[in-house]
């Protein structure tokens, strides 16, 4: 063989990749080849290895020239992660022909040549990337003048052995430790980095942990590759053992990897600890659950009660009069409770007895008779149910009546068993009694009975009003009763804002800061702005002679109050305020807004489900519709695969409209906890690639990447659920991706999680609504006309929830979305 340097021949590497067609000479004896910048060679390509292959410059000692080898991997021993194909063939390693064509990770190509004419060189080095083919073409190998008698088959396994003894020159320069021994046991080489690091391991010899086993390791292993972890002392070493079969050598390249066990037990700690709080975290978020789902059942109690207290309240305020006044609350309070009969004793004018005053009870026989009975009654004090009550003048229950009948019902009747008075009271008497019975005996409800007494103060407060009303009308003193029953302060007010007398009810605090006001003016007594308030009112009130209502604020003994004042005219140079205490009332109304708001959400969320419904089955019935119609006019017309492509549309449409129909039926389930959870074994590379295929039958425009690292080959999972989660997800990221992208779906199983990841180039989520992503009928701002509903990721969320699982997302607008879903194996497996 004639020697490269007489000849001047130069090494060639036609490389193209994504950065275009380029052309490298080949000048170190050792090329690292991959995607980091550090590298010899660079291949511009996400597919392409860190360190990809290694090019080694072989050389033959008997004559001056040399040949290229090409080696998959890196110098430890690690494999690319998509290999190499030489000429259409996938190898490990290739001594390089002039010609060969060389494939990187499936797509970066390179072809090697030689040149031994300088002009050749020259023009290759200053030529454009467009240039290189045609000129590469006429190229001569200059090797093919070369006597073959110089270099055989046997020198260039030679030439290529020698190369190999020549590179164990540079473990010298390596920082990690580099072994070799052969296959006794003895220890050929030690770099000198193996020296410093274990000093005694050749007085220790087959023993050290090193060496110990590397033998029947390489006996019991076909591969003439592997790593194991090995603990020497307090450290722990990664060693590549690789096994030269022609020399007998084996060589051991070791890195120290102490600080990274430490950090993955470190890891996995925190891990665990983490699975502790977050088992807390769950106890503790159920516990609060439990005591909020009681407080919404005890608020959606009090909001009815409200609401029942503000209807009968208005049916009072509008009844004719005092009778029927008394009808409509017993008839109310009946139909709240369930009771059966009501009835309402008021005392006589001499105050001796109670006389029959209103009723109401069921349309049935035995209570009409019952009434026709009562009605002729009279009980005196302590004498019956009316007759204990008037006296105690405190609500009273009973739910065992006949074992009282003698002295509670005193008409013999038999079938009543609850029985419930409630006093009427104005001040300190009476003036009514309200009797309600029932059939079927119940513990007592002191809610309820809280609630009818706060009816009865309306009822009460009514019957004062009216009862001053007719006072008012007929004399002077009724005029003075009346005053005497309206629970509100009366203040007479003169025109430059002096207080000129007031009525004081006594039972309520006095509504001013002060108690000593009488002749002072309101600026004197109120806060300015009160003050001013009032003023403004009353000026408005004398120029238009109509009633005046404001509300306003007093801090009266350390509270917050409020307080409504109607001001009407009482003469051309005063005003008559009337002031109430509406801090209760105020409260209430507050709690109604409130409860008002949440049913406002609840019906916008039934009308978001409307809406999305309704417009996801408008396409699917108009596909339907147009092709049953297409069919029945002009089938007859048509060959049998257009009738089929017709049956296949409305096919797909049914199943559309069914899918969407099983969603909202899931995620129904879902939200009333009645999601079934039944895990079965499952295969998971086949039910994965069971998912892809079904899914890549109706999306031709997409391609599902499908990359499986798992080693877990068989977990018991919820089949459907399971289901539900890929197929969705997969489906999502073809619909929001563009067309021709690829959907990349990988499977793993990492830190006892089985790891499903699925990764699209699509339109990606806005950041601000990445929270409320996984709400029920929620759908991003930037979907456009894509169809949805909008419960898919809900359902993916509970499903992924009930399997004890968690789900990650990673969206950036415009560039794409990754969701990733771990589901515990110890939970699954």
């Amino acid at each position: 063989m004639a020697d490269n340097k007489s000849q001047n021949i130069q090494h060639l590497l036609v490389i193209e990749d994504d950065q275009g067609k380029r052309m490298i000479t080949l000048q170190e004896a050792t090329c690292s080849i991959g995607r980091e910048p550090s590298n010899t060679i660079v291949l511009y390509s996400p597919r392409i290895s860190r360190q990809h292959a290694i090019l080694l410059r072989t050389t033959n000692p008997e004559v001056d020239g040399y040949l290229f080898r090409i080696i998959d991997g890196n110098l430890q021993g690690n494999r690319s992660r998509n290999g190499l194909m030489i000429n259409g063939e996938k190898c490990f390693s290739h001594d390089l022909i002039y010609g060969d064509e060389i494939v990187f990770a499936e797509e970066i190509k390179a072809r090697y040549y030689v040149s031994s004419n300088p002009s050749d060189i020259e023009f290759l080095v200053s030529c454009e990337s467009n240039e290189l083919s045609g000129f590469l073409q006429t190229m001569h190998n200059p090797f093919q003048t070369l006597s073959t008698s110089k270099l055989s088959s046997r020198d260039l396994k030679d030439s290529n052995e020698a190369s190999l003894v020549r590179l164990a020159s540079y473990p010298e320069l390596f920082l990690y430790p580099i072994l070799e021994v052969n296959l006794f046991g003895k220890i050929i080489y030690l770099n000198p980095a193996a020296v410093q690091e274990f000093s005694n391991i050749r007085e220790e010899g087959v023993k050290h942990p090193l060496i110990h086993g590397i033998i029947e390791s390489i006996h019991n292993n076909t591969k003439d590759f592997h790593v194991r972890q090995v603990k020497v002392g307090h450290k722990v070493f990664e060693q590549s053992i690789h096994y030269f079969a022609e020399s007998e050598l084996i060589r051991s390249y070791i890195i120290d990897v102490t600080e990274r066990k430490l950090a993955e037990e470190a890891l996995k700690r925190a891990y665990e600890n983490l699975e502790l709080r977050v088992e807390e975290r769950t106890s503790e978020l159920k516990t609060a659950n439990e005591h909020l789902q009681a407080e919404i059942t005890e608020r959606q109690k009090a909001e009815e009660e409200v609401r029942f207290i503000q209807k009968m309240m208005q049916a009072i305020s509008d009844s004719s009069n005092f009778q029927s006044a008394l009808g409509i609350a017993l008839q109310m309070v009946c139909d709240f409770t369930d009771l059966c009969y009501a009835e309402a004793w008021i005392p006589n004018y001499s105050g001796t007895s109670l006389q029959y005053g209103s009723f109401w009870h069921r349309d049935e026989l035995p209570l009409r008779q019952l009434q026709q009975r009562r009605q002729h009654q009279t009980f005196a004090p302590h004498e019956g149910l009316p007759g204990r009550t008037w006296v105690s003048k405190q609500p009273e229950f009973f739910n065992n009546l006949q074992a009282y009948a003698d002295t509670l019902l005193l008409d013999g009747s038999e079938s009543l068993t609850t029985g419930l008075s409630i006093p009427l009271i104005d001040k300190t008497q009476v003036v009514a009694v309200l009797v309600f019975f029932g059939y079927e005996a119940c513990r007592e409800d002191v809610r309820v009975i809280k609630l009818i007494s706060t009816a009865a103060v309306h009822i009460g407060s009514l019957m004062r009003r009216r009862q001053a009303e007719d006072a008012l009308r007929s004399s002077h003193a009724t005029n003075r009763a009346l005053l005497t029953a309206i629970p509100d302060w009366m203040f007479r007010i003169s025109k430059n804002g002096t207080i000129v007398n007031f009525h004081d009810p006594k039972i309520y605090p006095l509504p001013l800061p002060t108690a000593d006001f009488i002749g002072k003016n309101l600026a004197d007594v109120l806060p300015i702005d009160v003050a001013q308030l009032l003023l403004n009112c009353m000026n408005k009130a004398l120029q238009t002679n109509e009633v005046q209502i404001i509300e306003y604020q007093l801090q009266i003994h350390d509270r917050l109050l409020d307080y409504e004042t109607r001001i009407a005219v009482s003469s051309t140079e005063e005003i008559m305020a009337i002031v109430r205490d509406i801090t209760e009332r105020k409260q209430a109304e507050a709690e109604i807004r409130n409860a008002l708001e949440r049913e406002k959400e609840l019906n916008e969320l039934k009308s978001r489900f409307v809406s999305i419904a309704s417009h996801e089955f408008r396409t699917p019935l108009a596909t339907i519709l147009s092709s049953a119609q297409l069919i029945e006019n002009y089938s007859q017309k048509w060959s049998d695969e257009k009738k089929i492509s017709h049956l296949h549309r409305i096919q797909n449409s049914v199943r559309h409209m069914t899918e969407l129909l099983n969603d909202v039926l899931l995620i129904n389930k879902a939200e009333v906890g009645k999601l079934e959870f039944n895990p079965i074994p499952i295969s998971l590379s086949c039910f994965c690639q069971e998912i892809i295929e079904d899914i890549q039958l109706t999306s031709t425009d997409h391609k599902i990447v499908f990359e499986d690292k798992s080693e877990c080959e068989i977990i018991n999972a919820d089949q459907k659920l399971l289901r539900h989660i890929l197929t969705n997800l997969l489906s999502n990221a073809i619909k929001y991706s563009p067309s021709k992208e690829n959907v990349y779906f990988d499977l793993d199983d990492r830190d006892n999680n089985i790891v499903f990841k699925v990764r699209d180039e699509g339109i990606g989520i806005p950041e601000k609504e990445q929270g409320e992503i996984f709400t029920s009928f929620n759908r991003a701002s930037n979907v456009g006309t894509i169809s949805g509903t909008g419960l898919g990721l809900s359902i993916i969320k509970r499903s992924v929830d009930l399997h004890g699982g968690h789900i990650e997302l990673d969206s950036t607008l415009g560039v794409g979305t990754t969701f990733t879903i771990k589901l515990p194996l110890e939970s699954v497996v």
